[in-house]
């Protein structure tokens, strides 16, 4: 029975062969032109899968070419030929892991002298892009556990390695909050070795023929995963991992002087508004409200007869300054004063629902962490002094990061995200990258697993 290259050989020579479609190497790295061998490996695989009579189903080829030889080229141009037949997802099985760095290189880093496609990757006048994003979460249906696993050592000489929290950490990605939830991050906070010593740094290099780890594991609902992936993919977006994004801000805050081990993270956004309470890097409370500063923007609009992008500007502009010496009209007919009356009002709920939820966490342990402000809306002039008003007895820190180009509230998570990938993502296993999505939409309250689990939803509608 002939070799399938020996079929194709004589499907060329009588002509009706395949020839390089001229898309492939119009979106390859110019710097890398491709080789006779290698044009005829294209033209032989897309003859092959072209060919009814010859493709098999499931499809299955072998490409037999030396070490060298561009067979990393090949598999880039076989994906913009497969994406151009409809195909989305593209999975790399390797057995080193430093194999998968290179590859990440290669498909994803477009600084790399080594990246393989051209810069702007187009077919059919349509532009692809190839990019693998971490994105934060909104802690809204969110459900969390604290649970822990113990895993052998893998080295001979009992000497804890990266691999060894690798393989706790993939047990415990295992757990099962309910069949409507799924495990998206795993975030660990103690290590213990079989002598009993406990370390709340990774332990690496230390002797223990046991590991055991304890984590944070938080899910969301498949459903709610499952749409924002779909919508990551439509946007031609790779989502390596999803941050909550109270726990990204939390990563960031540590490295201000100011910031204590327990407060109150307050984060204000256009939509809605999250209560957290973060205790040494970890969440033990957490309160999403229905408000945010559009809200805000739309009571100004609608109070003051004003379009929705005036509002905008003199919420930003004047905020709440109850006392001003400035009395006098400072657009239209409205004086600064009206304007903070009528944002006052607009707000008082959510500080009101913010008072009585320290109130009724504070009362679990009899104490009072202050409130550190985060998020665009937070910005909102006079806040700070009206929480400290309303709240009895509450601090705000109005914290602002001091990163170069960064300073602003606004960035918080992202600054986080960038802290946290260099934590934990640069130390996982390819097997553990995690697929999910952000959300900013309400949910049902979910249901809680078995042990240490907490439900979130949004508290009220303001």
């Amino acid at each position: 029975m002939p070799f399938l290259y020996e079929k194709i050989d004589t499907l060329r020579e009588v002509g009706v062969s395949k020839e390089l479609v001229q898309y492939i190497p119009d979106n390859l790295n110019p710097n890398f032109e491709l080789r006779p061998y290698q044009i005829s490996a294209f033209e032989n695989f897309i003859t092959y899968f072209e060919n009814d009579k010859l493709c098999q189903k499931p499809t299955q080829t072998l490409f037999h070419m030396a070490t060298g030889s561009g067979k990393t080229l090949i598999m880039a141009g076989l994906m913009l030929y497969l994406y151009k037949q409809g195909y989305r997802n593209f999975l790399f099985f390797v057995n080193l892991s430093n194999i998968v760095q290179k590859t990440k290189e290669n498909f994803l880093n477009s600084l790399s002298s080594k990246y393989l496609f051209a810069d702007e990757i187009t077919i059919d006048g349509e532009k692809i892009k190839i990019k693998e994003v971490v994105l934060a979460v909104p802690p809204m249906g969110l459900c969390f556990a604290r649970e822990s696993t113990t895993c052998t050592t893998i080295d001979i000489n009992n000497r804890i390695v990266q691999h060894d929290i690798n393989n706790c950490l993939s047990q415990l990605r295992k757990i099962k909050f309910n069949e409507t939830t799924r495990v998206v991050d795993v975030i660990p906070y103690k290590y213990v070795l079989n002598n009993n010593e406990t370390l709340y740094e990774p332990p690496l290099g230390k002797i223990s023929s046991q590991l055991t780890v304890h984590a944070s594991i938080y899910g969301l609902e498949n459903k709610l995963v499952d749409g924002y992936i779909k919508a990551c993919t439509d946007a031609s977006l790779n989502v390596r991992q999803v941050v909550i994004s109270p726990l990204a801000a939390s990563m960031y805050l540590p490295k201000n002087e100011r910031i204590p081990s327990a407060y109150y993270l307050l984060n204000i956004g256009a939509k809605i508004s999250i209560l957290t309470l973060i205790n040494r890097g970890l969440i033990v409370q957490n309160a999403c409200f229905n408000f945010g500063g559009d809200k805000i923007t739309q009571s100004l609009s609608d109070k003051l007869r004003l379009s929705f992008k005036d509002a905008k500007m003199l919420k930003e502009k004047y905020g709440m300054d109850i006392e001003p010496s400035f009395k006098c009209p400072v657009f239209e007919k409205y004086s600064i004063r009206d304007i903070s009356s009528v944002i006052q009002e607009a707000i008082d709920p959510l500080i009101s629902s913010i008072g009585n939820k320290i109130n009724a966490w504070s009362s679990l342990d009899h104490t009072i962490n202050p409130i550190i402000l985060t998020g665009g809306g937070s910005k909102l002039y006079g806040l700070k002094s009206l929480i400290e008003q309303k709240v009895q007895g509450i601090q705000v820190l109005d914290f602002n990061p001091y990163s170069f180009g960064a300073r602003d509230k606004s960035f918080q998570n992202c600054l986080g995200m960038i802290s946290y990938a260099d934590k934990y993502l640069s130390k996982k296993d390819e097997d553990s990258y995690i697929k999910t999505s952000v959300s900013r939409v309400g949910n049902e309250k979910a249901k809680n697993s078995k042990g240490n689990t907490t439900s979130y939803r949004i508290e009220e509608e303001l």
